[in-house]
Formats: structure tokens, C-alpha cells, sequence
């Protein structure tokens, strides 16, 4: 009896059925990551408002971290998917292994931070659950780094679906763990609370690398991609590193910004700290669809570059950007009809002050126009990424942010005029500057670095 496979997508096919296969299983990845989080703050809203906030100002921390080392494995993707489209199938494995060594080494780094920063980087009102969540998912973001690297692997090879089967497996294991640990049921209360939350997302990420490791090492895969060739490769290393260390700080940056506004939005009110939480998670779930558009995007364009249809990427960027204004026109409709089933995740409606409720209302609405343009730059980055050139697009976004966001953030706290809205405004701003910017490199064809 013949075996049958699953039958895999032609990364070098622009049609949007094809777009949509590709982008599926990475949105579902993203959404994963971001359900995670959503199911980490709601089950700790109803624990305690302390551990909430607590948890999403440590959280922002650990994920500027995370998406730094991120950004600088995720490279290996687009080296992946030259390989793949140019029929260089045996070497495919090798940038993969160079950024999985790259990820252990990161403990050296990650475990130091976790052990002597938290103190510096929540605000003194929030520690006492924001340190105990900040330094276990700081000590352990290297997991969540070579699951990445992994999963990159599987995306520019167009086996997306692996990754769709690992998020669900994390995403059941993460909300056992929370609702056990946070609230400590099973007699299990040395965790409980923000604590419990951390664990319970570090659990998530060991099930996904597991997952991707046993389809990364399996017999079929080793045959085709090499994906034994596992030798420590320096140059290699220090070749990716140098493609992507801008971006790395670019990310850096980037972040700080939001966590710069968490800290001043916390430092000034409860209520503001509360409407950023919830504006801001609201936010990252939004994103979701847009980051499996960007990540597609990225596998495609390094697809067609490596068998040589540059021509074809013009087309596969303006389906992009046409499919994610149309989940976009969605998502926020559900939001603007409906805000309530997203408010009542976080607050008590039954004795919020009907004031309060109409601010972050008013402020969702925001959030929605911001996520509408800034997912017109994600999209546009994805094809960058796919040519390599990670340094210059996250430079513009890092500067275009403190800038235009930052700064004036600053300013009005020191000042006393920091109110909750006045940031996602300002992050409108931004995010236009980056589209208008983003697509003049596009045009000028300078983004392609990597050449199998």
C-alpha cells in the first residue's frame, strides 16, 4: 500500500488560495502566541487587577527580549526558502542548526537578566507579581527562540500545517497549566498567580519545540533537507547576525517604546494602566492575521527569489496588503459593534463606572486605525525580510517610533498632560511614515541581500 503525503503548497504561485495556505498556519502560530497572552490576562483579571498588570508590564519586558533574539533566527527562514526555491534542498537544514546553537547560547544572557533587571524595568507598584512572572519567562525566552528558528524552517518549506498542529497542542497546555497553578487548584498554591501564569506559558513553549524537533529530525526530513547537519558553523553564525543585528536592535527599540508607555501610563493612574492593557492585548490579537500575511509573504518572496522570479513579487505584495485590509475590515467591525465581549474579559461591567467603559471605547477605536495601516507596513516588511534586509526596515521603525511616539509620550508625562489615548494616536503617526517609507525601499530594489 503506497503511503500518501500531504500535498504541499508551490511557494512560487502568487494566486491569493495560495497566499492564503502559506500565511494559515503562521497566523495561527501568531494567534497562538497572542491567545496565550489573552488567556494569561484573563484568567489573571479575575485572580487579581495586581496580577494583571503586574504580568502585562513584565510581559512587555520579556517580549522585547523575545522578539530581538527572534528577529535575528527568523533570518534563517529566508536563507531556508532561497534554498528550497533554487532545489538546494540539502542544504536547508544547516542555517537552521546555526540558530539553534545560537539559541542555546542566548541562556547566558537571558539567565543574568532574569536574576538582576526586573527591578529596574517594572514600575515599583507592580513587582510583587511582576518580578516572580519576569524572571521565569526571561530566564527561559531561549525556548521560545529555537521553537521559532523551527518553525521558520517548516514555513519557507511550505509545511506550515506542522506548525498549526503545535500552537493548538501549546495553546491546551497553557490554559490547563494557568487555570491550575493561578488560582492553585489540585492543592498546587506555591505558583498562584503571576507566577502561575509564567509557568504555564513556559510549559506551551517546551510542547511546541518538542513537537517541531520530532518533524524536524524525522526520517523523510533528514533524507530531503539535511536536517542532521547540525555542525557548529561560526562564520555562519556570525554571517546571520551581522544580516539581522540592526533589526535586533531595531526591535529593541521598538519595544522599549511600548514598555516606556506602559511604565509612564502606570506611574500616572491605575485606570490608564488598565486601559492599556486592555487596548494594547486587543492590539497584539488584531495583529495575529497580519503576522502570518508578513511571515508568508517572506517565505514567498524568498522562494521566488531563489528560483528567479523577481517580477512575480509585485503581485504577491498587493495581494498581501488586499488580504489583510479584508480580515482587517472584520476584525474591527466585530470590535466597534461589539467592544463589550473584549471589555468584559478585563472588567466587571456589572460595576465599571459607565464613564470608564466609554474611554477605552474610545481609545479601541484608535487602536483599530492604527492596526489597520501598521498592517500595511507588516506586509511590506515580510517582503524585505524574504530579500534579507531585516537592518534597514527595523532602523526606520525603531527611529519612526521614538520620534514620533516616544518622545512626545515623554513630554507629556513629565508635563502632566499623559492621558490614556494621546500614545495610539501618536502610534497612527508612526505607522503611516513607516508604510509611506517601507515602499520607497521596496521600489528601489535595494533590498536583496541574499543571494544561493
Amino acid at each position: 500500500m503506497k503511503s500518501k503525503t500531504i500535498a504541499l503548497p508551490d511557494l512560487t504561485d502568487t494566486s491569493y488560495s495560495t497566499i492564503l495556505k502559506v500565511s494559515a498556519p503562521t497566523i495561527l502560530s501568531a494567534l497562538s502566541s497572542n491567545i496565550m497572552e489573552v488567556i494569561d490576562q484573563m484568567i489573571l483579571a479575575h485572580y487579581s487587577p495586581e496580577a494583571m498588570t503586574g504580568a502585562a508590564s513584565a510581559g512587555m519586558w520579556c517580549g522585547t527580549f523575545r522578539c530581538t533574539t527572534i528577529s535575528l533566527v527568523f533570518i534563517a527562514g529566508a536563507f531556508v526558502g532561497n534554498y528550497n526555491g533554487a532545489g538546494k534542498y540539502k542544504f536547508a537544514g544547516m542555517p537552521v542548526w546555526q540558530m539553534i546553537w545560537f539559541s542555546l547560547f542566548l541562556f547566558v544572557l537571558s539567565i543574568p537578566i532574569s536574576m538582576f533587571c526586573g527591578t529596574y524595568a517594572i514600575a515599583p507598584a507592580l513587582q510583587s507579581e511582576g518580578l516572580p512572572y519576569f524572571k521565569l519567562l526571561m530566564a527561559c525566552t531561549p525556548i521560545f527562540t529555537m521553537r521559532s528558528a523551527i518553525n521558520a524552517f517548516f514555513i519557507a518549506t511550505g509545511r506550515g500545517f506542522l506548525v498549526t498542529i503545535s500552537v493548538f497542542i501549546a495553546i491546551i497546555f497553557n490554559t490547563i497549566v494557568d487555570l491550575i497553578l493561578v488560582n492553585g487548584h489540585c492543592g498546587i498554591t506555591a505558583f498562584m498567580g503571576a507566577k502561575g501564569a509564567a509557568i504555564g506559558t513556559i510549559v506551551a513553549g517546551i510542547s511546541e519545540l518538542i513537537f517541531a524537533l520530532i518533524f524536524f529530525l524525522n526520517k523523510q526530513t533528514r533524507e530531503k533537507y539535511g536536517t542532521l547537519n547540525c555542525k557548529l558553523r561560526p562564520r555562519h553564525i556570525k554571517r546571520y547576525i551581522k544580516m539581522g543585528a540592526f533589526a535586533s536592535v531595531g526591535h529593541v527599540c521598538e519595544n522599549l517604546v511600548y514598555s516606556l508607555i506602559y511604565y509612564c501610563l502606570a506611574s500616572t493612574s491605575t485606570e490608564y494602566a488598565v486601559i492599556q492593557t486592555i487596548c494594547l492585548t486587543t492590539y497584539m490579537f488584531l495583529l495575529t492575521a497580519v503576522m502570518g500575511i508578513e511571515k508568508g509573504v517572506m517565505s514567498m518572496t524568498a522562494n521566488l527569489l531563489g528560483a528567479k522570479l523577481h517580477k512575480k513579487i509585485d503581485k504577491l505584495l498587493v495581494r498581501g496588503v488586499i488580504m489583510h485590509i479584508a480580515i482587517a475590515v472584520v476584525f474591527s467591525t466585530i470590535v466597534m459593534l461589539f467592544p463589550n465581549i473584549i471589555i468584559g474579559n478585563f472588567v466587571d461591567l456589572n460595576t465599571a463606572d459607565p464613564e470608564f467603559i466609554n474611554r477605552i471605547v474610545k481609545v479601541l477605536h484608535a487602536v483599530l486605525l492604527c492596526y489597520v495601516i501598521d498592517g500595511v507596513v507588516w506586509v511590506e516588511a515580510g517582503a524585505l525580510e524574504g530579500g534579507g534586509d531585516l537592518n534597514f526596515q527595523m532602523v526606520v521603525l525603531a527611529l519612526s517610533a521614538w520620534i514620533c511616539i516616544a518622545f512626545p509620550v515623554f513630554l507629556m508625562y513629565h508635563s502632566g498632560t499623559l492621558t490614556e489615548g494621546k500614545n495610539w494616536t501618536l502610534s497612527v503617526c508612526a505607522a503611516t511614515l513607516n508604510a509611506i517609507i517601507l515602499f520607497k525601499r521596496y521600489r528601489s530594489g535595494k533590498w536583496v541581500h541574499i543571494n544561493v
